[in-house]
């Protein structure tokens, strides 16, 4: 089974490098990446340039290295074969697109990007977000396979790494911020071809950002979003899962549409409604953090966005005969209990 995993990004260089290793550190395989940019100008497309020729690059060396290996046990074996170790370096998943133009929105963006893609299964994972660990994707394809589903879900943390995430001292921490910002610069300054004058000291701390994957992230939990086993009755409480933990059969979206862009917040939380509400479609609760998602979405960054998410919310709930006003205000009284289950 191939899971097309799908991010959109726009202007964020500071974070879609590490979006993308999460992705191609999965133990799964069979995995499509595509990422569907807005027309970033703050380096975004250079960072991912070189992150995917860094990972060429280890690919190729650890290839190498498989293979050198391999001839030497073989000429010790007599000719038996060895077993061949799987690493997530030598996985097939790859950007096999990277679309970069002017969209209206993220859904739109999303919606190109389902267009694309080819896999048995579709997934989400924004720019700003990163997978819990490195076997998400293989429970995902576990989970529906075994029970041939339509669909499924898990839990969802919020977090901040603005803490200290060098797990040591604050002036640590400081200065591995500032590391990851050279970082960001070196990398489009290469790839662009410009060049600025550094002293000694920049060139010392700037061969210390060469291997990014040293500086590590100390996520502070502030919200926990358990979904729960799914019940279809639970709608009418506010009840709703994360929609970045849905993954969903690419089939489902050919039968029954994508992303509704006349909602420019809650386009999401439609479009689980028509899936799972209105057309019934089969799922299933993975009970386990899938996604670590930076704060700061559009959804709630601002008192505005919550107020014209509840609009939009609303006019979803009618739209498809949930319910009302009662509906609504159950949808965010359940978000309370987020803040206080870790």
């Amino acid at each position: 089974m191939t899971v097309s995993i799908i991010t959109a990004v726009f202007n964020n260089a500071r974070h879609i490098g590490s979006c993308i290793e999460s992705i191609h550190s999965q133990t799964w395989p069979d995995i499509e990446h595509i990422i569907i940019d807005g027309g970033s100008t703050d380096g975004t497309l250079q960072v991912i340039e070189e992150v995917m020729s860094r990972e060429s690059r280890a690919m190729s060396q650890k290839d190498s290295k498989r293979v050198e290996e391999s001839g030497v046990k073989g000429s010790k074996a007599a000719g038996r074969q060895e077993p061949d170790v799987y690493s997530p370096l030598s996985a097939p998943c790859s950007v096999l697109r990277v679309i970069s133009e002017k969209d209206n929105g993220i859904y739109d963006a999303l919606n190109k990007g389902i267009r694309l893609a080819t896999g048995d299964v579709i997934g989400f994972l924004h720019a700003d977000d990163i997978y819990a660990d490195e076997t998400v994707i293989k429970k995902v394809v576990k989970t529906m396979t075994e029970s041939n589903l339509d669909s499924c879900y898990g839990d969802l943390v919020y977090v901040k790494d603005n803490g200290n995430r060098s797990g040591g001292t604050d002036k640590e921490d400081k200065r591995l911020r500032g590391q990851e910002d050279r970082l960001t610069s070196l990398q489009a300054d290469k790839l662009t071809g410009k060049k600025g004058k550094r002293t000694r000291g920049q060139e010392s701390s700037d061969r210390s950002t060469q291997n990014p994957e040293l500086i590590t992230h100390n996520f502070k939990t502030v919200r926990y979003w358990k979904s729960g086993p799914f019940e279809k009755g639970l709608f009418k409480k506010g009840w709703m899962p994360p929609h970045p933990t849905f993954f969903v059969r690419r089939e489902v979206y050919r039968r029954l549409g994508v992303f509704d862009t006349g909602f420019r917040i809650a386009a999401d939380y439609e479009l689980m409604l028509r899936f799972l509400w209105k057309n019934n479609i089969s799922t299933c609760y993975i009970p386990d953090v899938l996604i670590k998602m930076r704060t700061g979405g559009a959804s709630n960054g601002s008192l505005r966005n919550i107020l014209k998410k509840s609009a939009e919310d609303y006019r979803a709930m009618r739209m498809h005969g949930l319910g009302g006003l009662a509906t609504l205000v159950r949808k965010n009284l359940a978000k309370i209990p987020q803040f206080l289950t870790r």
